[in-house]
């Protein structure tokens, strides 16, 4: 009897360790016949968990850097398009129901929510424009993160069942990140209500996208700004051609006409005088 129960967990573990390289199976710990099965159980147990934990890592990996990818491409996108699918592709790798992104001015003092949107990939709409700004100290979670000139996790906020803005929702937990250029803050983005708690992983994904699509914004805005003082250079160069255009024809070829009506009225009356004169004229 002990034997065939022995047996029957052995196999448990053998059909477990030939499918854990294929699937993310569990071992069901009332399964086993004996206590002493239960210490392997766990060990394989956490195996796969690690394993889960890898793959989501390797994913979010893959989906960070085929977002700086596709950034790279899309250049005839607005930088509204790309802020959207920069906040969406946020949410999908930080697990959450919801995130925002938010410009701040150059003095600092203002958070203005450029992107909002949930998940399903529902944009959350502002009816009131002036929702869309807001002072840094009453900016909610964007103006704190400002404020604090850091990267903040809150796993507790379901504790204090309060609603920051700019969500317009009870939340559980969120989390907030400044992204920097030559030392003042240019963005702040947020998600929120993921269902395991946040992490420096978390703050670390988020950071290098933003960082990477902020650098994309700058290239654009350098190509625009170098595209624009091109067209400027071609404007006064062809203003300067009409300008001289303008002096030799008013100036310069009336000057020109009369020297030579002159000149053939001199030669006539050489001609009468001293023929020789009149040829060299």
């Amino acid at each position: 009897f002990y034997t065939i129960k022995i047996k029957q967990g052995f196999s448990l573990f053998t059909d477990f360790f030939r499918q854990a390289a294929d699937s993310q199976l569990k071992i069901q710990e009332e399964h086993l016949p004996f206590r002493e099965f239960e210490d392997l159980a766990h060990l394989a147990n956490h195996m796969v968990d690690d394993r889960i934990q890898k793959e989501n890592l390797l994913h979010r990996d893959e989906l960070r850097l085929d977002t700086l990818l596709r950034l790279g491409i899309m250049e005839n996108f607005s930088l509204k398009d790309k802020y959207n699918f920069t906040l969406q592709r946020i949410i999908q790798i930080a697990r959450s129901e919801e995130g925002y992104l938010a410009l701040v001015n150059k003095k600092q003092q203002h958070v203005t929510i450029i992107s909002h949107y949930k998940a399903d990939g529902t944009r959350v709409a502002y009816q009131n424009k002036r929702e869309l700004s807001k002072n840094i100290y009453s900016g909610g979670l964007p103006g704190q993160a400002v404020i604090r000139k850091n990267a903040s996790i809150n796993n507790d906020a379901g504790k204090k069942s309060y609603t920051p803005y700019p969500y317009r929702h009870k939340i559980s937990r969120h989390l907030d990140v400044p992204i920097f250029n030559s030392g003042a803050i240019v963005l702040v983005a947020g998600v929120c209500n993921n269902k395991s708690d946040y992490d420096n992983s978390d703050i670390r994904q988020m950071t290098m996208i933003l960082e990477g699509m902020w650098m994309h914004v700058l290239k654009t805005r350098s190509e625009k700004k170098m595209a624009r003082l091109e067209r400027e250079i071609i404007a006064v160069r062809e203003a300067e051609r009409s300008s001289i255009g303008r002096i030799l024809h008013d100036d310069l070829g009336s000057h020109l006409s009369g020297v030579e009506l002159l000149s053939k009225a001199l030669k006539r009356s050489l001609e009468k005088d001293n023929p020789k004169q009149a040829k060299q004229m």
